[in-house]
């Protein structure tokens, strides 16, 4: 009971803040029109760790977060409110007023029983159990389709060729210098490779379809390439893998699936 509670606190606050964030960050795209593509994808990037970085901090400080209206489905959770009234027999009514009687009745089972007879406590102590299981099986998923993705990746560097020579890695070693970057990027050549992506975090890899660029001239190729090994500069593959990490582990949250869909189309 203890950690779905403090889960499921960690995720409603979570839910709050980042759907605050997100909204608000559509709504400036929409209405203002930002046509910065940099300032755009920065907007995108602060509403997806946003939401992560203030649920945190409102869980780990002192500070009211909205997680607390799951403690109503503590056990115990209104002791605390009946050792704070005064011996006078001030009690909670049906409305949660405080008022003066001369006996003290049970005011948990005033304040925790609605009108219609319905215990949201005890309904939402048996509910946290399932919400907990549920939230663990969608981050499940979430990781699954993870490890699937980078396993085809795998695949794709196993169906290819490593081009170690040539006009091809000459040309990347240049554009690579030119945004001011030493670094070794190993480029395979993929059969049946619909277009040219990268992949990586610190072992940075380019793969190209097959005779690819047979049908382009010098400058066409410099575009490309020049457009994949951007994604690797400005280290996009962080962020895209960040966001669907946030994705899989805040799975009651689809709009972070929106935020990480902004922020590919920006990184475009």
């Amino acid at each position: 009971m203890e950690l779905s509670f403090h889960l499921g606190a960690l995720l409603l606050t979570y839910a709050m803040h980042s759907t605050l964030l997100i909204g608000g960050v559509w709504l400036i795209i929409r209405l203002v029109k930002p046509r910065s593509p940099e300032l755009r994808e920065m907007l995108w990037k602060t509403a997806l760790l946003g939401g992560v970085l203030t649920a945190l901090a409102s869980w780990l400080l002192p500070l009211p977060h909205w997680g607390n209206v799951l403690r109503l489905a503590l056990p115990g959770a209104f002791e605390h409110v009946l050792e704070a009234l005064p011996e006078s027999g001030a009690v909670l009514n049906e409305s949660g007023i405080i008022v003066t009687t001369e006996e003290r009745p049970d005011a948990l089972a005033q304040t925790a029983v609605a009108d219609t007879g319905f215990d949201w406590t005890g309904a939402a102590q048996a509910a946290l159990p399932w919400l907990f299981w549920c939230w663990l099986g969608l981050s499940a998923a979430g990781f699954f389709r993870l490890a699937c993705a980078w396993r085809r990746l795998l695949l794709l560097q196993q169906q290819g060729v490593l081009v170690s020579d040539g006009d091809l890695p000459r040309a990347t070693r240049r554009l690579l210098r030119g945004f001011g970057l030493d670094r070794q990027v190993e480029i395979w050549m993929v059969p049946g490779l619909q277009g040219p992506m990268v992949a990586g975090l610190r072992r940075w890899r380019l793969f190209l379809p097959e005779g690819f660029f047979s049908r382009l001239n010098e400058a066409e190729r410099e575009a490309v390439l020049a457009h994949e090994l951007a994604h690797l500069a400005r280290g996009d593959g962080w962020w895209l893998l960040a966001g669907r990490v946030i994705s899989c582990l805040f799975s009651i949250q689809p709009l972070s699936v929106v935020s990480c869909g902004h922020l590919r189309a920006e990184a475009e």
